[in-house]
């Protein structure tokens, strides 16, 4: 985080005025008196003039920020320039789900008055997750109210659109837009400047930038690297003409240990990316101790569950090597079945597999184990490579995918790049229905 105000300023003789603005946020409200004066210890104040930053765009999420008072825009860059999102004032909680997602900041934060805040570092919001839970359930149900939102705001530009398309004025519509609620205030020009754009070239869309956006942070590049060379991964991402939810994972867990996932939510744009946003900050959250997989799985599909109010579900698979004996416990949630090449070349599919994740609040997921060698590759890949189609309609499916593996078999190529545009060759002139994500773990010794 690039923080431009000034160092700790305590509230000399205020304490108390200090922990119930603290307090007055629902996220902190639960918390006991003593566990708040711990993470009031922990954090520290910062002040903030008209015009400073507080957050960058794309910095490390290395705190959040509980706004105390003033007022801060929220920022985005995107290809076509910057964008305000949104405008906060009173007390607000900022900056946590790049936090518990480990995640680069996702948007730059300006202060637009002065401004004072209470900055709360890493370790201390990953603590609250075990001193106080219903914490990190209140960011997943907020994103979940950010998402119906969100719908509500797509489904309003949806119907302009379509009319616009078809030469029609609903009266309704308009009105909407001169008038709109408070989701969409912060786009009202922008749109009525792409109403135009669109009446003028119909034949040219462009895909919202806040969707490709928040697709982009989710995933983990740079991956992760072995010091010893024990592994390698490679990975390739190719998203179709609508961003969607695909998304992966990669994180070493443990010294001796390397965790990856792959995972694909229903439906496209913006409510896939958000959704996609939930599901991977509770991955994040439940893998890091290296629990039982599936013990882990059960646990987030029920805090996904339970923030899922629009019926969105994702298929997801995770995987975690021990490197010092090659054991590989997986489980997987309705996914594809991933694919193993073992030294030799011969290719195998790890079969077996539970419920999408948020289909029922109470499912359980069991662990399954297989062994990964030296020389030994996992392809996990999402539908978007198997069920791509050419000109034919015949899809690429298994047995392409075990052919373009064995074209491999031996090269120092990039087998994740090698797949997708395997599949790019034999889809070529089609629009791609689907994004197309693969992630290879290859254990080296």
């Amino acid at each position: 985080m690039s923080e431009a105000g000034s160092e700790t300023r305590s509230d000399t003789g205020a304490p108390g005025p200090l922990t119930d603005l603290v307090r007055s946020h629902p996220a902190f409200a639960p918390l006991d008196g003593g566990a708040l004066d711990v993470l009031l210890a922990d954090s520290r104040v910062v002040w903030f003039s008209a015009g400073e930053t507080l957050v960058h765009q794309g910095d490390e999420s290395d705190c959040a920020l509980v706004l105390l008072e003033g007022t801060v825009a929220v920022v985005a860059q995107t290809e076509f320039g910057l964008a305000t999102l949104s405008e906060l004032s009173g007390v607000q909680l900022l900056g946590e789900v790049g936090v518990y997602a480990g995640l680069p900041r996702s948007a730059t934060l300006l202060a637009r008055t002065p401004a004072r805040a209470l900055r709360i570092g890493r370790a201390a919001m990953m603590r609250l997750c075990y001193d106080a839970p219903e914490i990190p359930l209140h960011v997943i149900q907020q994103l979940g109210a950010r998402l119906n939102a969100f719908n509500q705001a797509i489904a309003t530009y949806a119907d302009a659109l379509a009319a616009l398309d078809a030469d029609q004025g609903d009266p309704a519509i308009v009105e909407t837009l001169l008038n709109p609620p408070p989701e969409l205030t912060n786009f009202a020009t922008a749109f009525r400047k792409m109403a135009q754009f669109i009446a003028q070239q119909r034949q040219q869309r462009e895909e919202m930038a806040s969707a490709a956006a928040i697709q982009t942070a989710l995933l983990p590049f740079p991956l992760p690297v072995d010091p010893r060379g024990r592994f390698r991964l490679d990975a390739q991402i190719k998203p179709a003409r609508h961003v969607g939810g695909d998304f992966f994972d990669a994180l070493m867990v443990e010294p001796d240990a390397v965790v990856v996932t792959m995972g694909d939510v229903s439906g496209k744009g913006v409510p896939a990316s958000l959704f996609a946003t939930v599901c991977q900050m509770v991955m994040r959250l439940v893998l890091a101790d290296g629990a039982d997989l599936g013990a882990a799985l059960t646990r987030a599909n029920a805090l996904i569950a339970s923030a899922n109010r629009e019926g969105m579900f994702a298929t997801f698979f995770v995987a975690r090597l021990d490197l010092a004996t090659g054991e590989l416990r997986f489980c997987n949630a309705g996914h594809v079945w991933p694919t193993l090449q073992r030294a030799d070349g011969t290719c195998e599919e790890l079969r077996g597999n539970d419920l999408p994740l948020a289909v029922l609040d109470d499912a359980a997921y069991g662990e399954r184990r297989a062994r990964l060698e030296p020389g030994d590759r996992l392809i996990l890949c999402t539908d978007g490579v198997t069920e791509a189609i050419d000109a034919a309609g015949e899809e690429f499916g298994q047995a392409r995918l075990v052919a373009a593996l064995d074209a491999l078999h031996g090269r120092a190529d990039d087998p994740a790049a090698a797949i997708v545009a395997a599949v790019d060759a034999f889809s070529e002139g089609l629009e791609p229905f689907d994004d197309t994500a693969c992630l290879v773990l290859h254990r080296c010794a």
